[in-house]
């Protein structure tokens, strides 16, 4: 494994790495050199944590992480029931 940082804008997709795309900053790790791309990669070292897979979601139109405590689960619209939609 090879720990490697996108190169770029954090609020831009630089490249695709194992079918997502990746932002300037991002940290995380390639299986060999075949992987690895100089135009918008630089290899780091491998005791920097990756940042990939720190999910994030959408609250009220604004970007928050998946791990954020006041992100209340279930406070979605309940659905109607059948005799209300007809």
């Amino acid at each position: 494994m090879i720990r490697v940082r996108a190169l770029g804008d954090p609020e831009k997709v630089v490249g695709y790495h194992n079918h997502r795309r990746i932002k300037g900053g991002e940290v995380f790790d390639i299986n060999d050199e075949k992987e690895f791309s100089s135009n918008w990669m630089e290899k780091i070292d491998s005791s920097i944590k990756p940042t990939m897979g720190t999910k994030t979601t959408i609250k009220r139109g604004k970007k928050i992480d998946a791990k954020d405590d006041s992100f209340e689960t279930g406070s979605a619209v309940p659905a109607q029931e059948d005799e209300d939609v007809l």
